[in-house]
Order: C-alpha cells, then sequence, then structure tokens
C-alpha cells in the first residue's frame, strides 16, 4: 500500500511539472504540457485506479500551492481527471463464461475508446469556452475576436501592423470571424488527439512491462462505433443554432472528426497489413498529415466514418499468422 502512495505521490508531481511548464512559453514547453496526462494515464493502467486518482489530486494540489488555485483547478479538469476517465475505459470489462466452460473477459472495445476521447477533446473545449467567457456565449466571442484581432496586428502576426495599429486586409472582419467560428472545433480535435496520444503512449507502456491487465489493442483493431455517426448528426445540428448549443456543436464536430481521423488512420494500418510498400505508404501518410493536416485529416476523417457505417474492414482481414519454425 505504501509503495502504491508513493507511486501515486511521484506520478501526481511528475504530471504537475510538465503542466507547469507551459509558463516558460518555450514551444518545447507546451510539448511537454501535451504530455502531462502520461503519468497519471501509466499509474492507472499499470497499477490502479485509485492511484492515478490519487496522481491527479497530488498534481492538482502542487499545482495550486506552487502556482495559483486557478492553476490546479484548470490542470484537474483539464487534462487530468479526462485522461484518468478514458484510462478507467481501456481497463473496462466483462467476464463472460465460453461454450468450454472457461471465464474470459470481453474488454472495452479500443473504437470505443477513441469515441470516448473524440467526446472528451469537445467537453474540454467547451469548458475553456465557459471559462474565458465566464459562462456568457457573448463574451467568449467577444474575447476570442478580440484576441485574434490583436494577434493578426501584431508583429507576428498574418497582417502586420498599419498606421493607428489597426489590422489590415489579412485581419478583415470575415476572416477574424471565420476563425472565431472554427475555434472550438480545432480546440476540441486538439485536445482529443493529445488524450488520443497520451492512453496510446501510456498503453503501450505498460504493456512492455508487462503491467497491462488487458491484451494490447494493436492501431490496425480500432474502428469508431455506429452510434458515433448519431452523435456527429447531433453535433451538426447544434451548429444550426446559436449561442451555448452552436459552441457544442462545433466541439463536438471537431472532437469527432479527430476521432473519425484517427479511425481512418487504423483503417489504412488494417488495409495495408501484409503488402509490399506498407512501411512507405504509411510513412508519407504520416508525413503529408503533418505538413498539410488541413487537407489530410477530413480524408481520414471521411475514411472513419465510412469504416465505422459500412463493412469495409472485412475486406482487410488479419494476415494468417506466420508459422514458428
Amino acid at each position: 500500500m505504501a509503495s502504491l502512495i508513493l507511486l501515486g505521490l511521484g506520478a501526481g508531481l511528475a504530471a504537475a511539472l510538465l503542466f507547469g511548464t507551459v509558463a516558460v512559453g518555450a514551444p518545447l514547453a507546451v510539448i511537454l504540457c501535451y504530455l502531462a496526462p502520461l503519468p497519471i494515464v501509466i499509474a492507472t493502467l499499470g497499477w490502479h485506479r485509485q492511484v492515478g486518482l490519487l496522481a491527479c489530486f497530488v498534481g492538482a494540489s502542487a499545482l495550486a500551492l506552487a502556482l495559483r488555485s486557478s492553476a490546479g483547478t484548470a490542470f484537474l479538469f483539464g487534462p487530468a481527471l479526462p485522461a484518468w476517465l478514458l484510462a478507467c475505459l481501456v481497463l473496462t470489462g466483462r467476464a463472460l463464461a465460453g461454450p468450454d466452460g472457461v471465464v474470459r473477459t470481453a474488454w472495452l472495445a479500443p473504437g470505443a475508446v477513441l469515441f470516448a476521447t473524440g467526446l472528451a477533446g469537445a467537453f474540454l473545449a467547451v469548458a475553456a469556452a465557459v471559462g474565458l467567457g465566464q459562462g456568457d456565449a457573448t463574451d467568449f466571442e467577444a474575447v476570442l475576436r478580440r484576441a485574434t484581432v490583436a494577434i493578426l496586428s501584431s508583429d507576428i502576426g498574418l497582417g502586420g501592423r498599419v498606421s493607428g495599429g489597426e489590422p489590415n486586409a489579412g485581419a478583415s472582419a470575415t476572416f477574424v470571424n471565420l476563425l472565431v467560428l472554427v475555434a472550438p472545433a480545432v480546440a476540441a480535435a486538439a485536445f482529443a488527439v493529445g488524450l488520443a496520444a497520451n492512453l496510446w503512449l501510456g498503453a503501450k507502456t505498460a504493456a512492455l512491462s508487462g503491467r497491462l491487465p488487458r491484451p494490447w489493442s494493436s492501431l490496425p483493431e480500432t474502428q469508431m462505433p455506429r452510434i458515433a455517426l448519431g452523435v456527429a448528426g447531433f453535433a451538426i445540428v447544434l451548429c444550426l443554432l446559436s449561442g451555448w448549443p452552436a459552441i457544442l456543436g462545433r466541439a463536438l464536430a471537431g472532437g469527432l472528426a479527430m476521432a473519425f481521423a484517427l479511425g481512418g488512420l487504423a483503417l489504412l494500418h488494417a488495409a495495408t497489413r501484409g503488402r509490399s510498400g506498407r512501411g512507405a505508404i504509411l510513412f508519407m501518410t504520416y508525413v503529408l498529415t503533418l505538413f498539410f493536416g488541413g487537407t489530410v485529416l477530413p480524408i481520414l476523417a471521411l475514411a472513419g466514418m465510412v469504416d465505422s457505417a459500412t463493412t469495409l474492414r472485412r475486406r482487410f482481414p488479419p494476415p494468417p499468422p506466420t508459422p514458428r519454425p
């Protein structure tokens, strides 16, 4: 018990340290901040749910004492608790008795966890919007619009300054309104891919150390459930409204779009198994996604939606196991 408590303390402090590096403002610090949930995920998957939960509150308390109370709250309800809940989903399963009488555990499908990751990304985006707007949707959009104009009008912005400090044509009202419109979706997508990456890294680490209690699920086995299509349709309907329902709809659309894109990437992994040139195809896909994500990700998301709605994946069964000599 004492060792588990010490492990929770260490994981929480490590997560708080990674989260607190964002105060430095350097690009590397931002990357480290995205890895803040990783110690919590590893502690939850490799040891116990309560160890991960302890790490969440230890990290929040450390940040509240070292920085300010708002930093601890942002950590707890930002990367910490959502990542812990997703890790608990990975460990969710039920005992089923097979025909031979042997009881086996039916684990939650990785696609269902990916779906939950998209929803969690949307939740974080909406929570951030509520915090920025102090509960008022109009105030949130006003704050976001002012920040966008300030960035585009600055020396590092797209358009530069003109006389009087007013933004030039590069920061036109139409362009600014477009950025404000898509901001919740982009934020939700970024949160979703960050949570998914931490879950994958944490599960992989626990599996390599032999502490993951469930079989390791490879990427090609991940398929978004069909219910995600219904939720995506609901999100589109919400986008047609105004105020917080519209912001929620955009966040849901962004988070689910990223989840579907990861599902499309999983479909590509499944379709290329056992085929020549697989490494080159996957390498080019990742490179193009990194540099031209705005073009590649929608294509992958569409592939993920088709994979979820049809039986396309059945055309790409896993190759037979290689016989041992």
